[in-house]
């Protein structure tokens, strides 16, 4: 990469510092919207990574014009820059979501609802912003449709991205506030008090069986971004996650009935 980057916007978030550069036409507003929760602009020398946005060199076939480069070398190709910065966006978060230091990442959706979290893990494609939806327009705070942020003494903090509201037809997502459902974002950090695990299916009939502790830590570490990285810390947070929390284990059809059923759990414990 030879061409020059008038716009490198240097930011921070979790402890990772990041540099991003743009090719010619963008600047470091065109990039924000784009940009992890929690982020701040970086002022040191060295980062821990870097992406370009930049001009494909000749040797690209049409209609790619623009190449993501990240960390690890070419991300993806694009016939348009608003296609990178969406690619930009996702990858960024997940290198983010390794490198955290002092928190732990799981794939997951997480709602509040009578002063504890309710984690939803599971990966792209397993319905968790459909039922996190569902959730907040029943009453829950959101806290996030992506990640679940643990600190090392297990506590679920908000990660407040919009929801990224899948298209049954299309499949194309498109970022819808919390606001525009008629909910509010979590402001602090929750204890977790249950666990929803399993994927949806149409026409599923919700039958969840009790999960164990162990069960339930298996779950999550399944899904925890830095597992491999940094195994003995993830676990460390996890193990205390879960103590106390229950864990629901089946396969989800409409949202309708676990809303109901998480409803009649959070009198349950409140009471």
């Amino acid at each position: 990469m030879t061409q020059p980057f008038p716009t490198e916007v240097r930011l921070a978030a979790y402890g990772v510092h990041v540099a991003v550069r743009l090719l010619p036409g963008l600047d470091a507003t065109d990039l924000h919207p784009y940009l992890p929760p929690g982020w701040r602009a970086s002022t040191r020398a060295t980062f821990h990574g870097c992406y370009a946005l930049a001009a494909a060199p000749p040797t690209v076939p049409a209609p790619d014009r623009y190449v993501l480069y990240g960390p690890g070398g070419e991300v993806a190709r694009a016939a348009t820059p608003d296609v990178l910065l969406r690619v930009l966006e996702s990858d960024l978060r997940l290198f983010i979501a390794e490198r955290a230091a002092g928190r732990v990442f799981v794939h997951a959706g997480v709602v509040g609802w009578g002063g504890h979290a309710v984690v939803m893990p599971g990966r792209s494609y397993a319905g968790k912003t459909t039922l996190v939806a569902a959730l907040v327009q029943a009453g829950a705070v959101y806290f996030s449709d992506e990640y679940a942020v643990l600190d090392r003494h297990g506590l679920v903090h908000p990660y407040p991205k919009p929801l990224s509201v899948r298209d049954t037809v299309t499949g194309e997502q498109r970022e819808v506030t919390v606001e525009a459902l008629g909910g509010q974002a979590g402001s602090g950090p929750l204890k977790m008090g249950l666990a929803l695990v399993g994927g949806f299916a149409q026409d599923a009939v919700w039958a969840p069986t009790p999960m164990t502790a162990g069960e339930v830590l298996l779950a999550l570490a399944d899904n925890a971004i830095a597992i491999r990285r940094a195994p003995r810390r993830v676990l460390a947070a996890l193990t205390r996650a879960v103590a106390g929390a229950e864990g629901w284990q089946g396969t989800r059809g409409e949202a309708g009935p676990v809303v109901e059923a998480v409803r009649a759990w959070s009198q349950r414990v409140s009471s």
